[in-house]
């Protein structure tokens, strides 16, 4: 992600309000898949979103809008409700970068990361945890119950 995406969040986040939800597996899952699916076959086209919770409880994805060919941009005052963000990476990349790491941990919001070989989050902690059960590699996809086998851990939102 460029690092013009983000920044243009810094000063906007601090006044979001506090998430209180878990994002489970399954919405993971869901969110991360379509996304991937917006950015079509050219793996190398950028989407981000923010992930949004609903009054019902329910999670959402807000599309940021494209900037360029290969990238998303955010301007304007972070929506209510948001718990994330969310955003493709090309194939050879599918983990959080460097960058993906520091910025999560300085906004204070999860940073996941969805690319065709992987699914990962950086959490605002510097962390990164990635899963090992990819759904839209899988038969069947990924029900309630299932997990994404996370190596490392978890990002719970509460």
């Amino acid at each position: 992600m460029s690092l013009h995406v983000i920044l243009s969040l810094t000063l906007l986040l601090a006044n979001s309000p506090e998430p209180n939800a878990r994002l489970r597996d399954a919405d993971v899952a869901r969110l991360g898949h379509e996304l991937l699916l917006a950015a079509g076959s050219n793996a190398n086209i950028e989407r981000a979103a923010f992930v949004v919770r609903s009054p019902a409880g329910t999670f959402d994805l807000l599309r940021w809008p494209r900037s360029g060919f290969f990238s998303a941009r955010w301007t304007g005052p972070v929506p209510e409700g948001v718990v994330a963000i969310i955003h493709t990476h090309p194939l050879k990349r599918p983990a959080p970068s460097q960058q993906d790491r520091a910025e999560a941990k300085r906004i204070g919001l999860p940073l996941y990361v969805v690319s065709r070989a992987g699914l990962c989050v950086a959490d605002i902690e510097g962390g990164v945890a990635c899963a090992r059960r990819i759904p839209w590699l899988q038969r069947g996809g990924l029900n309630e119950e299932e997990s994404l086998r996370w190596e490392g851990e978890p990002v719970v939102i509460s």
